[in-house]
């Protein structure tokens, strides 16, 4: 079953209104860090450049350039996600205390592999502005170069999308707010998904989402889901037939086997972790180190013996296997032992590893 849930608020990037920032004591007095973007004032130390509170920033200029970037230009890649062809939206809202000042506002996109840069732009405009509080807007169509997920199945890259908001010729303005967000495409197509490329059509429900029946659907490690919808929308999938859960790792469901190909999380110390959705008393693999790609085969899928070929790994890759009772043999490892409920295992690529109980 997918759920499909129309978005009211199109916003993408985090704590527009700069309502959120920390402050910690250092040698040099009050640091303070606004979540959500990152803040270069020339001329100045970053802890008397800006000063945040609770919807608005002031930055003391003096005279010099001041620049607010959402996100901070060194956290960049991952944040915010954006769908080349789409139209985007920058708006600031800005006091400022006379009209002689000029925003500059600008975006460009980047990816989860590429840091952003100016180098290729989305849109750029700059504003003379006015004395008090104003509202100053950019559109662009989100463009990219090279292979994303949007032009490669095969692609892990995801684009995305980066905005600036450069203040020149003023000694102080305080923003207000400042916006990242999608522009709303209207069709009169009814909403549905495209899973593997099969198309399946959603219905509405009295609750405001809409739901689409999906079968048998999404055991490999990659499937492409597409979304057709009225407008801005997010989804969900929900199945009810799982019997094994992989975390930071591509798998492919097999009438016997689990085919796990490639790590995915890059932050997760080289581990893969393997749960049972249901309840055992069965061994099973619980979680391996250093094993690039394997594929197990657990003894509810009615194997005789719990067994994991192990295809690409590393020099200490390693394997645990929880088990209530001690194996009675242990094939094809390196070395092994058993203690506390747990088979702790030494294992290299190119094996068959066999757990006989």
């Amino acid at each position: 079953m997918a759920y499909i849930i129309p978005e009211k608020d199109k916003t993408l990037n985090d704590n527009p209104d700069f309502a959120l920032y920390a402050e910690r004591k250092s040698p040099t007095g009050i640091d303070q860090q606004l979540l959500g973007f990152g803040v270069r004032v020339q001329g100045t130390q970053r802890k008397s450049g800006y000063k945040a509170a609770v919807g608005d920033l002031s930055m003391e200029l003096n005279g010099n350039e001041g620049v607010l970037y959402a996100p901070d230009l060194r956290r960049s890649t991952g944040y915010y996600h954006a769908v080349p062809g789409k139209s985007y939206c920058v708006t600031v809202e800005l006091t400022a205390p006379t009209a002689r000042g000029t925003l500059e506002l600008s975006m460009y996109p980047g990816s989860t592999e590429e840091v952003a840069n100016d180098s290729h732009l989305i849109s750029m405009d700059t504003f003379q502005m006015k004395a008090g509080r104003g509202t100053y807007m950019i559109k662009g169509i989100m463009k990219t170069s090279g292979k994303t997920i949007y032009s490669d199945p095969l692609s892990n890259v995801l684009p995305t999308i980066v905005a600036r908001a450069r203040v020149n010729g003023v000694d102080s303005v305080t923003l207000n707010s400042f916006v990242i967000s999608r522009v709303e495409d209207i069709s009169d197509e009814l909403p549905a998904l495209t899973i593997g490329g099969k198309r399946f059509a959603a219905k509405s429900t009295p609750g405001g989402l809409w739901l689409a029946e999906m079968g048998n659907v999404m055991r490999d490690a990659r499937t492409v889901v597409e979304t057709s919808t009225n407008g801005i929308s997010s989804w969900l999938i929900s199945k009810q037939d799982i019997d094994w859960q992989v975390r930071n790792a591509t798998v492919t469901e097999n009438e016997k086997s689990l085919s796990i190909q490639s790590i995915r999380n890059l932050w997760g110390a080289d581990e893969i972790l393997v749960a049972p959705l249901f309840n055992t008393d069965e061994p099973f693999i619980a979680k391996t180190t250093g094993i690039h790609s394997m594929e197990i085969y657990p003894i509810n899928r009615g194997n005789k013996t719990l067994r994991v070929n192990v295809r690409e790994a590393s020099d200490s890759a390693a394997l645990v296997v929880k088990s209530a009772k001690k194996p009675q043999s242990v094939a094809g490892v390196v070395s092994w032992d058993y203690s506390n409920g747990l088979v702790h295992a030494l294992v290299k690529a190119n094996s068959r590893i066999e757990l006989t109980f």
